[in-house]
């Protein structure tokens, strides 16, 4: 079957995990849950210039095919046309998708106000509060466990800063490749995105469910936060409390000054 790869990305808690639930109410498409594949692929691609150059002649051309065919291959057991891929790293990779997939990326990238991404994040450890990957790795590093540290390491060292770098790396250089969904429209008009997210992929309309979500079976063990992944089953609603109540005014004025959203701006 001749598949057309898609990615999705953007920040954490922005509303990846429902895009993907209601992409796969679609007949003809696939969402995957957080996926390993381009690690496997970078891996591959990375041993053609390292060990594998000492054994054996160096081709671009078999790199190139090598790597190609694992992503094809890592799907080709779905009966779909579409196969979306979930991974926040592929914005900062377009060029390399383009020239070892030898195809014209596109990468839906849900977005959300960094305060409120770390917002969610410092809810999640709250509900978690005796294990939670951000509050042990601070301890680990014998900092002290409140919010201000939270969103610190969160935005210098963790999962949101390292997504925010890799969308501004894709919107900065490719913003043609990318879809930009901003969490509240989300909400606000899920069928009007999921149109969007139709015409932007090329697939045929398609009436979603909304009040029918499949949660998407994501190993929230593995990433270190229960309930990382879950959604409301019966319809979007929107339940988070405002930012500053849940981080403290302080660091809501913080991140929300330093202007992050450029995807906003129409510029960088």
């Amino acid at each position: 079957m001749n598949q057309i790869p898609i990615f999705l990305s953007g920040l954490p808690r922005s509303g990846s995990t429902l895009i993907s639930s209601l992409l796969n109410q679609h007949p003809d498409i696939h969402a995957s849950t957080t996926s390993h594949i381009f690690s496997l692929v970078d891996t591959v691609y990375n041993a053609f210039d390292s060990n594998m150059k000492t054994v054996y002649k160096k081709s671009d051309e078999q790199k190139r095919n090598a790597t190609a065919s694992l992503f094809k291959g890592s799907y080709s057991h779905i009966n779909k046309t579409y196969i979306v891929d979930k991974n926040r790293v592929w914005p900062s990779r377009i060029k390399f998708i383009k020239e070892n997939f030898d195809f014209e990326p596109k990468i839906i990238c849900c977005v959300r106000d960094v305060s409120e991404v770390l917002a969610s994040f410092i809810t999640l450890c709250e509900k978690n509060k005796d294990d939670n990957f951000v509050d042990n790795i601070l301890k680990e590093n014998n900092s002290v466990i409140n919010n201000t540290n939270r969103c610190r390491f969160l935005w210098k060292y963790g999962v949101v800063g390292e997504s925010w770098k890799s969308l501004f790396s894709g919107y900065n250089t490719n913003k043609k490749n990318l879809l930009i969904i901003e969490y509240n429209d989300i909400l606000d008009n899920p069928k009007h995105i999921m149109k969007s997210i139709e015409k932007f992929i090329g697939a045929k309309h398609y009436k979603y469910d909304i009040n029918n979500l499949v949660p998407m079976k994501e190993h929230d063990e593995f990433h270190g936060m229960k309930g990382l992944h879950d959604i409301e089953t019966k319809g979007i609603k929107r339940l988070s409390k405002p930012a500053y109540e849940i981080i403290g005014m302080e660091n809501y004025n913080y991140y929300n000054n330093m202007q992050l959203h450029f995807w906003r701006e129409g510029k960088i």
